[in-house]
């Protein structure tokens, strides 16, 4: 999902990757930030995804690394998991 809105801020793209654990918070943060910013989502397709967060972490910055975004949020059922990976 990606939304497009012109906007000033200096986190109007922002880059959101998260696994099964958490997609649910996912929606609640898409809900609240996709105006007035341009939302990214890299994440699962659904809670019931089972998935290996570092694949979305690097994601997440590969995105931001690459310009396509100015912010990246990133969640997990834990957050040392996807903490660890941003920090390798």
């Amino acid at each position: 999902m990606t939304s497009s809105v012109e906007n000033d801020h200096p986190f109007a793209n922002i880059i959101i990757g998260y696994d099964h654990d958490g997609f649910l918070m996912k929606e609640t943060i898409v809900r609240l930030f996709r105006r007035p910013f341009a939302i990214r989502d890299v994440g699962v397709e659904c809670a019931s995804d089972m998935s290996d967060y570092p694949d979305y972490a690097h994601k997440v910055v590969t995105a931001i690394s690459a310009g396509h975004g100015d912010l990246g949020i990133l969640m997990c059922g834990s957050k040392h998991p996807m903490r660890g990976v941003l920090e390798q």
